[in-house]
C-alpha cells in the first residue's frame, strides 16, 4: 500500500510539473507575439481579440490548476498587469502597432473566465481526505 501512495504522489507531482511547463511555454509565446514588431495576421474577423482572450484565458486556467491557492491572486493580477503592459509597449515602443483598450479588455476577460472555469473544474474533482 505504501508503494502505491508513493507512485500516486509522483504522478500528481509530474502532472503539476507538466502544467507549469505548459504555463511558462504559453507565457513565452504570448509575450513574444505581443512585443514583436509585426502583429499576427488576421485569419478571421476579430482574430486578434480571439487570440488575446484565448491566450490569457488559458494562462489563467493553467495558473489556477498548477499553483497553490495562496498564489492564485498574485498570478492572476500579474497576468492582468502583463496584458496591460504588452498593450502599452505596443503603443509606445513599436511603430506600426498601437495600444488598444479593447485588447486589454479581451486579456482581462480571458483571465477572469479562464480562472473561473479552472476553479469550477477543480471544485468538481473529488477532494482528498
Amino acid at each position: 500500500m505504501l508503494k502505491y501512495r508513493k507512485w500516486e504522489s509522483l504522478g500528481k507531482m509530474l502532472q503539476l510539473i507538466i502544467v507549469r511547463i505548459m504555463f511558462f511555454w504559453i507565457l513565452a509565446i504570448t509575450v513574444y507575439a505581443g512585443v514583436k514588431a509585426q502583429p499576427v495576421s488576421q485569419v478571421v474577423n476579430h482574430f486578434d481579440l480571439i487570440l488575446h482572450f484565448g491566450a490569457f484565458g488559458l494562462l489563467s486556467a493553467l495558473w489556477v490548476i498548477g499553483f497553490p491557492r495562496e498564489q492564485w491572486l498574485f498570478g492572476l493580477v500579474g497576468l492582468l498587469m502583463l496584458g496591460g503592459a504588452i498593450e502599452l509597449w505596443q503603443g509606445w515602443m513599436l511603430t506600426g502597432r498601437q495600444a488598444s483598450f479593447v485588447d486589454m479588455a479581451a486579456n482581462g476577460g480571458g483571465v477572469i473566465l479562464g480562472a473561473g472555469v479552472a476553479w469550477f473544474g477543480l471544485r468538481l474533482l473529488p477532494c482528498e481526505k
